[in-house]
């Protein structure tokens, strides 16, 4: 039953990664090696997240989503060409 359960979430974190990835891949109109390189970042930010959410302590959990979040940020960026970056700034505020 707990093998189900991690085959489960591991296919969870893959299909979030995959989505958001692919919705990348359309706005940003991402290269192949660029959507490899970033795909693996938001799979590795999924499973992060999940672990960081099973912290007991309100403070400490918010602290390592923010980073979480930061670093996935900061590895994506790396990757984005100056042009792919100003749509993503551009989308940013317009979120906000």
């Amino acid at each position: 039953m707990v093998i189900q359960s991690i085959g489960f979430a591991q296919d969870t974190f893959e299909m979030a990664a995959q989505e958001l990835t692919k919705t990348m891949v359309k706005s940003l109109d991402l290269s192949t090696e660029q959507e490899k390189k970033i795909y693996k970042i938001n799979l590795k930010f999924y499973k992060d997240l999940e672990a960081a959410k099973k912290e007991k302590d309100d403070v400490k959990k918010v602290l390592a989503l923010k980073a979480i979040a930061e670093e996935r940020e900061q590895k994506v960026d790396a990757i984005l060409t100056k042009e792919q970056l100003k749509k993503v700034k551009t989308h940013k505020v317009i979120r906000q």
